[in-house]
């Protein structure tokens, strides 16, 4: 039960971001200015990316930007470090791949970006309390 709490509130917590990304893309259309054209382009690049080695240098590029200046204006724009937003995005499409029980867990982090499934555990247990194992048994639980 105390999984399925832990669910909810996790259930919760996306929906609160998932507004405020929602919340964030409107208001990005509304004032249509270079800089935020250039985060919408990058913010972009990295979602249809994210499994194939998101490096700053890579990124920045994308942005015409050095790498140091890229980092301290993503931080501004997006208000997150540019490598702990890249895990927690990581870890967001982990969450879901975790859902399909034929997808092993090793092949889950593989599959959104994480080279060692060792360090995919770790930065998923960061980012939700719990290790893919004990997420993807709290989800089965919370099914039945």
């Amino acid at each position: 039960m105390l999984q399925c709490a832990r669910m909810f509130q996790v259930e919760q917590l996306i929906a609160v971001v998932s507004e405020k990304i929602q919340e964030f893309a409107r208001e990005t259309s509304k004032y249509d200015t270079s800089k935020r054209a250039t985060i919408r382009k990058v913010l972009r690049y990295m979602d249809q990316n994210y499994s194939k080695g998101l490096t700053l240098p890579k990124v920045a590029k994308v942005a015409h930007m050095a790498p140091s200046y890229f980092s301290m204006y993503f931080k501004k724009e997006i208000g997150e470090n540019y490598n702990q937003f890249v895990n927690r995005m990581k870890i967001e499409r982990a969450k879901e791949l975790l859902q399909n029980p034929s997808v092993k867990i090793h092949e889950v982090g593989t599959l959104v970006g994480f080279e060692d499934s060792k360090y995919f555990s770790r930065k998923f247990r960061t980012v939700t309390g719990m290790t893919p194992r004990e997420y993807r048994e709290s989800i089965s639980v919370c099914k039945e």
